[in-house]
């Protein structure tokens, strides 16, 4: 698939890129097809192809184990994902449905 040339830094250019020595080094490619639709997920490469829906999961689950933000608040300078916290927490108290 020609989207796997988006990835075409080497361990050394992305040490070199953040400053700092990189442990493991995994592609994942976030693409917006539906859960439903029938998506190639075979980019080659060591590629990771993860739908969005299934990236949001990822993260509204681990917001979720952090706890609510009276215990364990998102710092300011992450307003979305602080957003989500708060959210997570007013629908998982007051059991609504959105």
């Amino acid at each position: 698939m020609g989207c796997s040339k988006k990835f075409i830094f080497t361990r050394a250019e992305y040490e070199d890129l953040l400053g700092l020595g990189i442990q493991t080094l995994e592609r994942i490619a976030v693409v917006g097809y539906s859960r439903t639709s029938v998506a190639d997920r075979k980019w080659g490469d060591e590629i990771r192809v993860v739908l969005v829906p299934e990236f949001l999961q990822v993260i509204a689950d681990h917001i979720r184990k952090l706890g609510g933000p009276m215990h364990n608040v998102i710092p300011e300078g992450f307003p979305i994902l602080r957003t989500v916290q708060a959210v997570a927490h007013w629908v998982r108290d007051s059991n609504a449905c959105v």
